[in-house]
């Protein structure tokens, strides 16, 4: 809103704070109460509200809540005594921080008296920030710099504190590796792992051709054992499954967790009646076998799809994974708890 000049209440040289090209939010506030009597644009803009519903409403109701009383006792004292007063005061905008000052100035009615205050608002709030930012990037290159220190100093203690270094590191390193081809639950190889063992056995067979047999084994109806059991106690029996199955293989063979309830074994060296017998092992003995879970027993079945190649044939390990899926769909298909050896 533009006052007129003629307008007592606003003397002409204050009306730039009012014009529509100032970029200052100001406005002015009339009497003890303060009222709005008159907001730019840009103010308008700063609180997100329209001039005209500023208009008449007392100054601490048209600012967002958390300004302070501060600025009010700021506002307060200008018109009392008539001096000119700036405040930095922090205020609440929903979750996020807004910084803004003030500067206030008395304005004189025709008796020489206050009659008013003229509040021009500046947003710091962009200040603000980069201040803490400089603050923690300061704070973070004084961390840096100690850690540096700290190992320059290590380092200069001698050849074989940096070996023990070294050490520590590669240990490090290797507990990494390990988590990241490890499953966190069964502690089994991850798909991850497991696959980079096929693909091993693949290459190894360029070189030295001999059988191999790659086996998928799903638990049969899983959903209805975390159903009865919940999570926790479907994660008791797929843990308790790992340790099962891992006891049926040879030490040359691998097993991996490869998905929910799926298992894959990787057994170099195995021809398909050599697969038969370790994907029969494997049904028959879980389904032989329980555990307990707050104090009930638990029994699961097994369907197990092998896929085997000879020595003599090369075989991509896609396609030999896609045949023990194959099988291992069929087992599933007709009946479970069975198994279902394929020949690539």
């Amino acid at each position: 809103m533009n006052p007129s000049t003629a307008d007592p209440f606003v003397p002409a040289l204050l009306c730039r704070y009012f014009s529509e090209q100032s970029p200052q939010p100001a406005l002015a506030v009339g009497g003890p109460t303060h009222v709005i009597r008159y907001a730019n644009p840009s103010f308008s803009r700063l609180v997100g509200r329209p001039a005209a519903e500023l208009i008449g409403r007392p100054f601490a109701e048209a600012v967002p809540e958390g300004v302070g009383n501060g600025c009010m006792m700021t506002l307060d004292h200008v018109f009392q005594t008539g001096l000119a007063e700036s405040l930095a005061e922090q205020e609440h905008r929903q979750a996020s921080p807004a910084h803004w000052s003030y500067m206030a100035w008395a304005i004189f009615g025709a008796d020489g008296r206050p009659a008013g205050v003229l509040v021009q608002v500046t947003d710091a709030t962009e200040a603000a920030r980069f201040r803490q930012r400089v603050v923690a990037m300061n704070e973070a290159l004084v961390v840096s710099s100690v850690r540096q220190h700290e190992l320059l100093e290590s380092l200069r203690q001698g050849e074989e504190d940096r070996r023990d270094l070294i050490g520590q590191l590669e240990r490090q390193n290797r507990v990494l590796e390990e988590m990241a081809l490890s499953d966190p639950l069964t502690g089994l190889p991850n798909r991850r792992a497991i696959d980079r063992i096929a693909h091993t056995e693949i290459v190894r067979r360029t070189r030295f051709p001999a059988p191999l047999a790659i086996g998928l084994v799903d638990v049969d109806h899983f959903k209805d054992v975390n159903t009865a059991l919940l999570l926790s106690g479907g994660d008791h029996v797929l843990t308790w499954l790992a340790g099962v199955l891992k006891t049926l293989i040879r030490a040359s063979d691998a097993i991996g967790r490869v998905g929910g309830e799926e298992f894959m074994v990787v057994a170099p060296g195995t021809d398909a009646g050599g697969a038969e017998a370790l994907a029969e092992r494997l049904r028959a003995n879980v389904a032989a076998a329980a555990t307990a879970y707050q104090g009930h027993p638990v029994r699961v079945t097994v369907s197990v799809g092998f896929a085997t190649v000879g020595p003599g044939s090369l075989v991509g390990y896609d396609q030999l994974r896609g045949a023990a899926e194959s099988a291992l769909q069929e087992a599933k298909e007709t009946g479970r708890n069975k198994c279902v050896i394929r020949s690539v």
